[in-house]
């Protein structure tokens, strides 16, 4: 089904992304054209890329990412997750913003500064673990409290310079949670 947060050409392009990824990995260990475009595929490091297209695929990743966060910003944000098909948003996670927190690492990969930035001041203005919830501890450790240190780590690092200003907020927030985990 077509999610009403997309346009039918997106959907494709993810639709045809996926198509790929699947086939590539059945086709390649057969040295097939995983794609059916003519395109060789290769197995480098675990993962299968076609060595003609490296950049068009990392602009379609690129794509996909910003589809599902912006689509996130606009109609879930500051909740935890978006639900793609309805444009709403669910808490399963303890309404921490799970999502953006999950995010910020991938924005700075990509080089997005502003969105970093943007991203760490509504964490910080927005998440607040003095809730009474239950949460899965295993998923709250990996996904919130690796998200806030990973994304302290990457702030704080000058030679980046993702946040020249940075106080240290994501890590009095995960200084909180750990606390908060502790038996």
């Amino acid at each position: 089904g077509t999610s009403i947060c997309s346009s039918e050409r997106e959907e494709c392009e993810v639709e045809e992304l996926l198509a790929e990824i699947s086939g590539a990995s059945d086709d390649a260990a057969k040295g097939e054209d995983a794609a059916g475009d003519g395109r060789a595929w290769a197995r480098r490091g675990g993962a299968f890329q076609a060595d003609e297209s490296l950049d068009e695929l990392r602009d379609r990743a690129v794509r996909m990412f910003y589809h599902g966060y912006d689509s996130y910003m606009e109609h879930a944000f500051p909740h935890d997750e978006l639900k793609p098909l309805t444009c709403s948003f669910v808490d399963n996670f303890g309404s921490y913003a799970l999502t953006l927190v999950d995010s910020l690492d991938t924005l700075a990969v990509l080089g997005n500064r502003s969105e970093f930035a943007r991203g760490v001041t509504l964490i910080s203005a927005h998440v607040s673990f003095d809730t009474n919830v239950s949460v899965s501890v295993f998923e709250t450790n990996i996904r919130v409290l690796g998200g806030l240190l990973s994304a302290h780590e990457l702030a704080s690092d000058a030679t980046l310079g993702l946040m020249p200003e940075y106080g240290g907020a994501l890590l009095s927030l995960a200084e909180d949670l750990a606390s908060r985990l502790l038996p």
